[in-house]
């Protein structure tokens, strides 16, 4: 049963953003599936990467790398992380660097959250902008209940 279809579209100004996105579960649901798909992953274009990645390295160091330097860190990923809070707390975070996920909450959860069989009540799936590289992002959300 579809619970939920979101997309998000995303910018630069989005970086270090989270953004919740609601769900509502019914009684008897054995399982919650949430599917994320983005895209792009990766910024390849050189003038751009190296303009990014010498503005993260001087803001660090405090001095400008040299374009040989740089250029050893394309091309550059976006990342997004994922966590989900359910009316009984939070059920974990995915870390991962795939830009396809599938996050199963239920009996046996996937990696990084807890066992737990959905209640009824409103979920918050909360996606974290780690890093935008790329001029935008979409993101494709589907929550679906398996009872």
């Amino acid at each position: 049963m579809l619970l939920a279809k979101r997309k998000i579209h995303l910018t630069e100004d989005d970086n270090y953003r989270h953004i919740p996105v609601k769900i509502s579960v019914p009684s008897g649901v054995k399982k919650l599936v949430i599917a994320i798909r983005y895209s792009p992953k990766y910024e390849e274009n050189p003038s751009r990467c190296l303009r990014i990645i010498k503005q993260c390295i001087c803001a660090q160091t405090g001095s400008e790398p040299s374009d040989d330097e740089a250029i050893k860190h394309i091309p550059l990923a976006n990342h997004l992380s994922f966590s989900i809070d359910s009316p009984r707390g939070w059920l974990g975070t995915s870390h991962r660097h795939d830009y396809r996920q599938e996050i199963e909450i239920g009996e046996s959860s996937s990696a990084g959250f807890i066992d737990f069989i959905p209640c009824r009540g409103s979920y918050v799936l909360t996606v974290s902008v780690n890093a935008i590289v790329t001029p935008s992002l979409d993101v494709d959300i589907t929550a679906e209940a398996i009872q």
